[in-house]
């Protein structure tokens, strides 16, 4: 245990950390915090997060037939109270749009009419949340999913059926803007990891303590304890990171979404499974866990092989781009997804723990053997 907590203190040394906190707070900065200053993005997007709390509130986590049909009441009163809005003003009726229908389907071509298209939609909140409340009401009378661009078998056929019948509710901007934050904080994990271990066994072999330490039998255990040791600090690395990111996520007031299931008409996604928001979040915390400590056996174990600093940056290259490109995207964000086959994530996870397992004992085990001239 002294051991683990000397490697521990030589891992979180003072300027690591700080380095660390600075690479950090960038890519805070560049990548992620976007996601919290301007959600929702844009007055399309408030207007269709608001319009979702309100259904939410008004028929729950699911809309029946009849729910809908008072929904497309909401909608004929609001353009009635457009209509009313448009009559009053006086540009508008000389204009010849003095109807809501007239409006939406203005001639945009003609300056006069761009302008005052523009003015009403940036003064006024009721002509978005009219438009969004028509591709709404579109979206549950005829559902569009981009699945997959070959033939879908009978199980995807079969999902899209129950998720159309089901009339689930859920916002489309709040779970884009969850996968969007979600990938990010993973490839900042992903980064924290690789520049935080790497160093792990470099340190010692550019020092030559590694002569000292396989010279004799007890020596060679330190190897297996300097894994534990990087494991317990991707763990650590993880636990802030996601921490961190959940503290600010919390501003995003995404609190009522948290039981709806994600499998909804109005997010055009479709998932093999029953998930709610919260167990779709659970269940990507988990994912980005187990991919932290696979990358860590992969990293340190390279550390012990590599010959100096540049090496190491040379294999970290390709796996970072592997990483950020596909695995994180295919094992992380919209986990269980029907564009993939029904078993894929499960499999890909045990694939991912075997191997990280199977790398982990095969180092160890070679290392009380290894010769010290090799």
């Amino acid at each position: 245990m002294r051991i683990i907590l000397y490697e521990l203190k030589k891992i979180f040394q003072l300027k690591m950390v700080c380095l660390l906190f600075i690479i950090s707070f960038i890519f805070y900065q560049l990548f992620i915090n976007f996601y919290f200053e301007h959600f929702p993005n844009g007055r399309p997007a408030l207007a269709l997060y608001r319009i979702s709390i309100e259904m939410i509130e008004q028929y729950g986590y699911q809309m029946n037939q009849e729910e809908f049909e008072h929904f497309k009441k909401v909608y004929e009163k609001e353009k009635a109270a457009a209509d009313a809005y448009l009559q009053a003003r006086q540009e508008y009726v000389d204009a010849g749009l003095d109807t809501y229908e007239k409006f939406r389907t203005a001639d945009i071509e003609k300056q006069e009419i761009v302008k005052l298209v523009s003015q009403i939609m940036d003064e006024v909140d009721l002509f978005w949340e009219l438009q969004e409340r028509e591709r709404l009401i579109q979206f549950y009378e005829k559902p569009l999913f981009t699945i997959v661009d070959h033939p879908l078998t009978a199980e995807q056929k079969e999902r899209i059926k129950d998720t159309i019948a089901s009339g689930n509710l859920m916002s489309a901007e709040v779970f884009e803007n969850y996968n969007n934050l979600i990938r990010y904080v993973a490839i900042l994990i992903v980064i924290s990891i690789m520049f935080m271990i790497s160093p792990i066994f470099l340190q010692d072999r550019r020092n030559h303590v590694v002569f000292l330490q396989y010279s004799n039998k007890t020596g060679r255990k330190i190897f297996n304890l300097k894994l534990q040791t990087a494991l317990i600090a991707a763990s650590f690395i993880t636990t802030v990171q996601l921490g961190l990111f959940f503290i600010l996520y919390r501003g995003n007031k995404v609190g009522m979404f948290l039981n709806a299931n994600i499998n909804s008409v109005f997010t055009h996604e479709v998932f093999w499974f029953e998930l709610t928001f919260l167990q779709y979040i659970l269940l990507t915390i988990v994912s980005i866990y187990i991919l932290a400590f696979a990358l860590t056996i992969i990293v340190a174990v390279l550390s012990n092989r590599v010959p100096n600093y540049i090496s190491m940056v040379g294999f970290q290259v390709p796996l970072a781009i592997l990483l950020f490109a596909v695995v994180i995207d295919y094992l992380v964000v919209r986990i269980t997804n029907i564009r993939l086959p029904i078993y894929f994530l499960p499999s890909a996870y045990v694939l991912l723990i075997v191997i990280g397992s199977f790398v982990y004992f095969w180092s160890v085990k070679r290392e009380k053997k290894v010769d010290l001239l090799h």
